[in-house]
């Protein structure tokens, strides 16, 4: 740590957003690029989508995953989040899938063996097999729900058309009506990137079924 120290790279950690199984990687960083010799504090700007929040740390940083708890402790959390959220919009309920979940927690596990700041999709996700939404940097299940549903900004609910694709995305998957089954996991990485989160959904948005499968907030007397 001394040494990077002395390097005095001031960097800032943004909240990531990958596009959901169009699958391109947008990672937040490439240390390969750093140049280590360089002894003026570097500020390194992070592409965001959603929602940002400032730290700082000297790079290039990285930490340790460790898996956050077992998967009974987060499960219900998910499962009544996901519900809650899409029964704002008449969507169907979602059941926990455990095929799908054996399917996450095997991807991160392997995948992110250091968290760098990196995220990539799945295998599955980039054959179309699942819907896949995969952050970095968000602390709680809530935290990382709220900031899901907030993409319907958006999203026009008059005309079924995308204000922001890259974003809107977001939300189509979270309550895209003919979703039955879903799953998520998680990897702690630390105060500075906070967790790994990784949920896959049994069908994937659809551009020709958006009118079909999003529907607009019910209305409340």
């Amino acid at each position: 740590m001394s040494l990077i120290l002395n390097f005095l790279l001031l960097a800032k950690l943004a909240i990531v957003f990958l596009p959901i199984c169009t699958c391109q990687e947008q990672n937040i960083l490439d240390l390969q690029n750093f140049d280590i010799k360089d002894t003026e504090a570097t500020k390194i700007v992070y592409q965001t989508q959603i929602h940002t929040i400032t730290k700082t740390e000297y790079l290039p940083y990285t930490s340790k995953p460790t898996k956050v708890a077992k998967p009974f402790v987060y499960k219900e959390n998910f499962i009544n989040q996901h519900n809650n959220y899409r029964s704002l919009h008449g969507a169907k309920k979602l059941a926990w899938s455990d095929e799908l979940f054996e399917q996450c927690d095997a991807f991160i596990s392997n995948e992110f063996q250091v968290c760098d700041g990196n995220i990539h999709h799945s295998a599955q996700c980039a054959d179309g097999e699942v819907g896949e939404i995969i952050t970095i940097g968000f602390k709680s299940v809530e935290e990382f729900m709220s900031n899901i549903y907030a993409t319907s900004e958006a999203f026009n609910f008059s005309n079924y058309e995308d204000l922001n694709p890259a974003t809107s995305k977001f939300f189509k998957q979270l309550v895209w009506n003919s979703t039955s089954k879903f799953a998520c996991s998680m990897l702690d990485c630390g105060d500075y990137f906070s967790n790994i989160i990784i949920c896959q959904y049994d069908n994937p948005i659809d551009s020709d079924s958006v009118s079909e499968n999003v529907f607009p907030p019910l209305k409340h007397n």
